[in-house]
């Protein structure tokens, strides 16, 4: 169970993103990368944001794991569902353009968020509202993303009139 709220922490997501993005950029895709290093950096603000909002303290059980700040929403939750979700829905769109199945990408992704999710109230550090609410921040803030990724890829740079330069 650690390792799946381990994957979800600060330190995980940021190596994750910045490992990827490092990847994607080799590969020479620089907007998917510049946008999950945008869609991790993002959730992080809008869950600080959010939780310096409701200020809700963190059930009064013993931690099986330390935890600190207050609880409403799961930082742990909204980074899965932005940054995990950007990284499985550039996925799975390199595999729709490669004429595979998405499935797989879009499984493994829902899979991998849900663990982590699961696991903050396992370990006693969240409500399960404080999961549910950090899911739909971090969805709301990935499809954001995901429709900005997908428009600026659309974008294509116009050619000069009459073949000169501007």
């Amino acid at each position: 169970m650690l390792f799946f709220t381990y994957l979800g922490g600060f330190y995980s997501t940021m190596f994750v993103s910045l490992g990827f993005a490092l990847l994607l950029s080799v590969r020479h895709q620089y907007r998917e990368a510049l946008m999950l290093l945008l869609t991790s950096g993002g959730a992080w603000l809008l869950n600080t944001v959010l939780k310096s909002h409701f200020m809700r303290p963190r059930p009064e059980l013993e931690f099986w794991t330390h935890a600190s700040g207050y609880s409403f929403p799961s930082g742990h939750a909204t980074i899965a569902a932005a940054m995990y979700g950007m990284l499985f829905f550039i996925w799975a769109r390199y595999r729709r353009q490669n004429h595979q199945s998405m499935v797989p990408a879009i499984l493994c992704g829902i899979l991998l968020i849900i663990l982590i999710g699961v696991t903050r109230v396992y370990l006693g550090v969240h409500y399960p509202t404080d999961i549910i609410a950090g899911f739909a921040s971090g969805f709301l803030w990935l499809i954001t993303c995901a429709y900005a990724l997908s428009l600026w890829q659309k974008r294509r740079p116009q050619p000069p009139l009459n073949g000169s330069r501007p």
